[in-house]
């Protein structure tokens, strides 16, 4: 009986965790710094990173506007935000690549942690285009 109650315990909680956000909500958007430009959510001059809750994350360069998808995940006690995407040779991309980003929950601000500019990204809306992630 304590095998088929941990059994199904064990289940229920893979479940849930399948279903379960990956990023939380209030990280989901838009992030950028404040010398980049968007306009409707669409960047057009420097970068933006978009970030949806299931951890599908957009990183976004412009001009021209070139992007390249990430996979995002969060971890809630330290507040570290982290992008990675994996190596891709016919795209040009030879190594994995992984940033981190500290979440400032009172500036509600992302600082990156492994860049060289330190840039401080803001939130700019949750509303993002979905040609982002086509």
């Amino acid at each position: 009986m304590k095998i088929i109650f941990f059994t199904s315990l064990f289940a229920v909680s893979i479940l849930n965790a399948i279903g379960a956000d990956l990023i939380p909500a209030k990280l989901a958007g838009i992030w950028a710094p404040a010398t980049s430009k968007l306009q409707n959510g669409l960047i057009y001059e420097g970068y933006a990173i978009y970030i949806k809750t299931n951890g599908l994350a957009s990183v976004v360069a412009a001009p021209p506007p070139i992007g390249a998808l990430w996979h995002a995940t969060y971890n809630n006690t330290n507040h570290v935000l982290v992008l990675t995407i994996k190596a891709d040779p016919d795209e040009g991309l030879t190594e994995s690549m992984t940033n981190y980003f500290i979440y400032d929950p009172k500036a509600q601000t992302l600082s990156t942690t492994n860049n060289s500019s330190k840039d401080i990204l803001l939130w700019h809306g949750n509303q993002i285009p979905e040609v982002v992630f086509e």
